[in-house]
């Protein structure tokens, strides 16, 4: 992508991605860097440019990024408002400084999935969250749209090392909630897919031409071949293509 021709929403997402969030006692990231580190090494560019999906030892790997450019919509209005409304108490935390902001909006304290109001969650707590940062925020809904008042963990140690809130419309927040704990891949020799789910595998062989090797394979046996590190991201069927999300 080029970086100039980005949406706003890529870029205030970028922007977070590259955010300095400082260093903390609790973290150990000088042994090997904290995320906005590693992010500001690698740059923008390679940022935008990675793969959407990427496997680890068995696991497809989701960047955050795409991930929430594909989902999210970047409201200008609202964060303008948030953003002055922070500045304007600055002895108050961020945590503090939402809660008052949605209250002069009269969202609801107590909020759910498929409820308006507001509802704190940080994707640490996802038993099967595939992104490859931590992401926290607050959900919440105004005038039947859903918003979400959005961190991204650029530290090490997930106790700390967040960006400043920032605020974005969410599409759909039970597909995006359920998006960050799945993903797809596909092989393009041999036209076998794969879905993840939750931590198990499920392969599609509907538009495959030879389909005995894979379905022959077990969960267990699947999550081998993509957890061996020679065939890191080669088919478990056909053992030649890079799989692509």
């Amino acid at each position: 992508m080029n970086i100039t021709t980005q949406t706003k929403t890529q870029a205030v997402i970028l922007e977070m991605l590259l955010e300095n969030t400082g260093k903390s006692m609790l973290d150990s990231g000088g042994a090997y860097g904290r995320s906005w580190e590693r992010n500001q090494t690698k740059g923008a560019e390679a940022i935008t440019e990675a793969p959407a999906v990427t496997f680890d030892y068995g696991s497809p790997v989701l960047s955050v990024y795409h991930f929430l450019t594909e989902h999210l919509e970047f409201s200008p209005v609202l964060d303008a408002a948030w953003l002055v409304w922070d500045d304007t108490h600055p002895d108050d935390s961020w945590r503090e400084n939402v809660e008052t902001f949605l209250d002069l909006f009269g969202v609801a304290e107590e909020g759910g999935f498929y409820e308006s109001g507001r509802m704190e969650l940080n994707t640490y707590n996802f038993e099967y969250c595939l992104l490859d940062q931590t992401i926290q925020f607050t959900k919440f809904d105004i005038a039947n749209a859903e918003y979400l008042a959005l961190q991204i963990h650029g530290g090490c140690d997930v106790r700390g090392g967040y960006t400043k809130p920032r605020i974005f419309q969410v599409r759909d927040f039970a597909e995006f909630f359920m998006d960050s704990e799945s993903g797809s891949v596909g092989c393009s020799n041999c036209g076998v897919s794969y879905y993840f789910r939750c931590g198990e595998i499920e392969a599609n062989t509907q538009n495959a031409e030879d389909t005995e090797t894979v379905e022959a394979l077990n969960d267990s046996e699947l999550r081998n071949w993509f957890g061996t590190y020679e065939t890191q991201n080669a088919c478990p069927n056909c053992k030649l293509e890079e799989l692509k999300g």
